[in-house]
């Protein structure tokens, strides 16, 4: 067995180098990887996928290996004995189970000619990778793995059951190892000298400190042009319903946005949640805050948590072992010259004195060996006298035993990080809570909806084919262009497009405007069978794009010819049909409830006013109206609309948008690229104007494809919202150019007259 208590994230390399030597060298064709949970499962698929994140498999020297998993297995690739097969399960899925409950690996399958249960263990080289090995000592999931007769069972474990035989354990790598070679965090406690009393206060602690060390991100990230980082908060819960109660305090008594809090339990986990958690420190992901009721233990591998917060019932120091394994990774993968960039902070209910006992026992459990030991292994690796006072490259202490669980008072200890950001900018907080409802758009194939229509803005040519039916004089110019013959008795007749020879009959009778729109509207979905359905949302469409045609044309007259009417509808529908392409991916829209994160990136100086002079992008500008206590800008135009936008007193707030955090994005574009647009203004008659700038005037194909997409984006989300909200807000799109200001004078109402696609 490897014990890697020191390198835990590294468990699926040595798992994927010896995968590569026994295939390679010996043969072996048939492996399977043992997870304890979905968690880890979907960590070990991702880890040998190609083109996903911190993807082993293009690393490989041999072809990488087919996966299979609890989703794919009923395949011929299952059986095939020419290729490497990498068999991904949990253990659960794998555990003997009778009657109803029994697992679909022990279930005969057709394809295998038996359960996957009994073909696993029919393979006479089948390699098995226990990951979190510790775990399986319990009688079912030691059965589980033991009837599968492996030829060769390999754990892999940060810590050790306390009953595996020293014998078996093949390789060891503590953690204080890991702290000597500067591979993990330092663990630091944090506390008040009198402990907390209340849980929301500690909370309330804690928050401060991630608003601390993400200011220090953003300025070292910055400063030596790193792609940016945030730092999470997990706090540890002891049950679902504490879990529960720790969510409520911090949206209602911590004013935090439950859009940046992700709860994490057994009520909860589900697929799509385990393969999030993959992803959870992407700067794009909206969590900050992580509850989490015992699921985390294992396998999650975030780089991102610099603030760990156990709550009172957790005070044992077998519980601080287990859990502090979940901050230690390192975002930037070494130690930086930022002490606070290279710590894990741990928020501790205990009063100091309390707090020293619990570092002497944490010191010796946590490290399973004493000072000496340490000393004189630091002796032999380095060949020389140990000299503690020694600071190495970096400006990291080597000494690193005198600092692990080093208690510090939390006030003191976020005056320091703020200090190693060289900077007195505080945290650039939202000045209060703001919901709007925005539209979401994913990437997914799907049919035509004549709402396409109204969200690309093609009604006008609803109203066009309308003129066609305002006289006798015009409707005999259709009938003539379209070849359209009238016999005496008013039956109509044509050839189509398709050559299909339609019989039609003009009603002599005037029926009612409804009656006309509801024959228009049938007949339109008879002939557009392309169309999703005809549910209620295709009939308001409908309604609407029949609306705009009856507002030009001649009521007596589309009565008289209502049919023909309904056939051109058809065709106009038809063409837009195959101008936009239908068939490629569309993006799939819905309303959800956007709340603005709860602090935007600092940055490295802060400026008295908008007056001042312009910096680009590390200078903050404060202002009265804006959503954040001040605001950076990447041009100054940029900086110029917001100067306009503030003096304005028709506009009530405003928001500088930024990709980070994806706050508002638009799909644009054949391949739906991502693009953010600048700014978000509502003014004093709730009307949303959502803003893109240019510092250039070039024409440039690509401006006018997002524009497009930003003018559908609008329009769509007006329509989702409804008639009723409609009337509360309504959403308009500008779009400014290199010199727009100057021509509106700096009025905004001359400016949205100017810019408005």
């Amino acid at each position: 067995m490897y014990s890697l208590g020191g390198y835990r994230s590294r468990k699926n390399l040595i798992i994927a180098a010896i995968l590569n030597y026994l295939a390679e060298a010996e043969k072996i064709t048939n492996f399977l990887v043992v997870a304890p949970g979905k968690i880890i499962r979907e960590k070990t698929i991702n880890n040998f996928s190609l083109n996903k994140p911190n993807s082993l498999a293009d690393k490989l020297t041999i072809k990488p290996p087919h996966i299979i998993d609890i989703k794919n297995f009923h395949t011929a690739k299952t059986t095939d004995k020419n290729s490497v097969k990498l068999f991904i399960f949990t253990v659960q899925s794998l555990t003997q189970a009778k009657g109803k409950t029994a697992r679909k690996t022990s279930n005969y399958d057709e394809i295998l000619g038996q359960s996957l249960r009994e073909h696993l263990s029919k393979l006479d080289d089948l390699t098995i990778f226990a990951d979190e090995h510790h775990l399986y000592y319990g009688e079912k999931f030691s059965e589980a793995i033991r009837k599968l007769k492996p030829k060769i069972l390999i754990g892999l474990t940060g810590t050790p059951h306390e009953k595996t035989p020293s014998n078996e354990i093949i390789f060891e790598y503590p953690l204080w190892k890991a702290l000597r070679d500067k591979l993990i965090k330092i663990p630091v406690m944090v506390g008040r000298y009198d402990g907390y009393q209340e849980e929301e206060t500690k909370l309330k602690d804690a928050i401060k400190l991630l608003d601390a060390k993400q200011t220090l991100l953003d300025n070292y990230t910055r400063q030596n042009n790193l792609n940016s980082q945030k730092a999470l908060m997990l706090v540890v819960a002891p049950s679902i319903e504490e879990a529960e109660n720790i969510r409520t305090s911090l949206i209602v008594n911590c004013e935090f946005p439950s859009e940046n809090i992700l709860q994490v339990d057994s009520s909860k986990i589900t697929d799509d949640l385990a393969q999030e958690l993959q992803n959870i420190d992407n700067p794009h992901n909206p969590t900050r805050i992580i509850i989490a009721v015992g699921m985390l233990k294992e396998g999650w591998d975030v780089k991102n948590v610099y603030v760990i917060v156990p709550l009172r019932a957790f005070k044992s120091t077998t519980f601080i072992e287990q859990i502090i394994g979940r901050g230690l990774r390192l975002p930037f993968g070494e130690y930086t010259p930022k002490e606070a960039l290279n710590t894990l902070e741990i928020i501790m209910h205990d009063n100091f004195k309390e707090l020293l006992d619990v570092r002497k026992s944490l010191n010796n459990k946590f490290f399973g060996i004493v000072e000496e030991e340490q000393r004189e292994d630091n002796k032999k690796m380095s060949g020389q006298p140990e000299n503690l006072s020694q600071t190495p490259q970096n400006g990291v202490e080597n000494n690193f035993g005198q600092n692990i669980f080093n208690p510090q008072n939390l006030d003191e200890r976020e005056k320091n990080i703020l200090q190693q950001s060289q900077e007195v900018v505080p945290p650039n907080k939202i000045k209060g809570k703001f919901i709007i409802k925005i539209l979401r758009q994913k990437i997914k194939p799907q049919n035509f909806s004549l709402r396409i229509i109204e969200i690309k803005g093609l009604g006008k040519r609803f109203k066009e084919l309308g003129e066609n039916f305002t006289s006798q004089k015009e409707i005999k110019n259709l009938l003539q262009r379209y070849k359209i013959e009238i016999d005496t008795n008013q039956k109509i007749s044509w050839k189509t497009a398709d050559d299909e020879e339609f019989i039609i009959e003009a009603t002599q009778q005037l029926p009612k405007e409804e009656k006309i729109k509801s024959q228009l509207i049938g007949l339109i979905f008879r002939k557009c069978s392309f169309i999703n359905s005809s549910n209620f949302t295709e009939i308001e469409s409908a309604c609407r794009l029949v609306e705009k045609f009856l507002q030009i044309g001649n009521l007596e007259i589309v009565s008289q010819y209502w049919e023909a009417a309904g056939e051109q509808l058809a065709r106009l529908i038809q063409n837009i049909f195959k101008e936009l392409h239908v068939g490629e991916n569309q993006p799939e829209q819905e309303i959800v409830e956007k709340s603005f994160n709860y602090f935007h990136p600092s940055c490295e100086m802060v400026a008295g006013n908008l007056e001042e002079e312009f910096v680009k992008k590390t200078k903050g500008y404060p202002s009265n109206k804006s959503l954040y206590n001040y605001d950076t800008f990447d041009s100054s135009i940029e900086f110029q609309f917001a100067k306009l936008i503030d003096k304005t007193q028709e506009v009530k707030k405003w928001v500088r948008l930024l990709q980070w955090g994806d706050e508002i994005y638009i799909l644009y574009g054949k391949k739906q690229r991502h693009y953010y647009p600048d700014f978000l203004v509502i003014d004093e008659n709730d009307t949303y104007w959502l803003v893109e700038i240019k510092d250039d005037n070039n024409p440039n194909p690509e401006i006018e494809e997002k524009n497009q997409a930003a003018k559908e984006w609008v329009n769509a989300l007006n329509l989702e919202l409804g008639e009723e909200a409609r009337k509360v807000e309504k959403w308009r799109f500008l779009y400014i150019a290199k010199g727009d200001i100057i021509k509106s004078h700096k009025n905004w109402n001359m400016l949205k007259e100017i810019c408005r696609v």
